[in-house]
């Protein structure tokens, strides 16, 4: 994909500041964590007619839209409706790519849409990130 522009949309801001390696083979690696806003207030009534909550949903579905490749990741602790919403929205129409730890209440819901849509599935997030890197590197 030789000048073409990949895109990756994160929603959040920085855990902390990027750490740059580069590898034997001169490949640069940049590694971060993204956080929750700081912003974010929960408090905020989550109807369709409130303007506010309604910016921000609309603002995350446009990066969505505008992304080349979403990433969903589920813990197994996690009770995310809005992500698991998301991935059937997008599983579709983008490149997608799901892990969900082994115990994730909804994982047989998540297998289905995976396996319908032919979205990669994961189960072990560093297997995850190890294949997203291949697969990355080779579209640079």
């Amino acid at each position: 994909m030789a000048g073409s522009v990949n895109k990756v949309i994160l929603v959040g801001n920085l855990g902390k500041d990027p750490e740059v390696r580069t590898l034997q083979s001169g490949t640069k690696v940049v590694s971060f964590s993204v956080a929750t806003s700081e912003n974010w207030n929960d408090k905020v009534e989550q109807v369709a007619s409130n303007p506010e909550f309604r910016e921000q949903v609309e603002w995350e579905l446009d990066a969505q839209d505008n992304a080349d490749m979403v990433i969903f990741v589920f813990t197994k602790d996690s009770k995310a409706p809005i992500t698991f919403l998301e991935f059937g929205l997008f599983a579709p129409h983008k490149d997608a790519v799901v892990c969900a730890e082994e115990g994730f209440y909804r994982q047989g819901n998540l297998d289905i849409v995976a396996e319908r849509h032919k979205v990669p599935m994961y189960h072990n997030l560093d297997e995850m990130i190890a294949d997203l890197q291949t697969v990355l590197s080779e579209k640079v």
